[in-house]
């Protein structure tokens, strides 16, 4: 019961988040970028399934599944936590983010 809240918590999460950054990649992309901008991320969100597929298998063969399912847990958990804690969490718009003091 606690794992089909858990990941029903999850992809409503992943709903939210997916909603917010497609809008927010038609508002910032020029109209004759926008269909380079969706095939660039489309192509770097899928192609990683398999490399974090292949990670999860080769951290499942040394830890074992449960070890390696508590990680994922308490990973998925900790995202949120880091999140609220830095300055994102105070921005309204995106635009307001400094990306050259973000790498200082």
């Amino acid at each position: 019961m606690l794992f089909a809240l858990g990941n029903a918590g999850f992809a409503a999460g992943v709903v939210v988040f997916s909603i917010c950054t497609r809008t927010h990649r038609q508002i910032a992309s020029p109209p004759q970028l926008l269909s380079r901008v969706m095939a660039t991320v489309r192509f770097v969100s899928w192609g990683a399934i398999p490399i974090g597929a292949l990670t999860a298998g080769a951290i499942a063969s040394q830890l074992g599944v449960r070890a390696s399912l508590a990680a994922v847990c308490a990973l998925a958990a900790l995202t949120p936590a880091v999140v609220m804690s830095s300055r994102l969490r105070t921005v309204h718009q995106l635009e307001d983010l400094d990306p050259v003091a973000a790498t200082v």
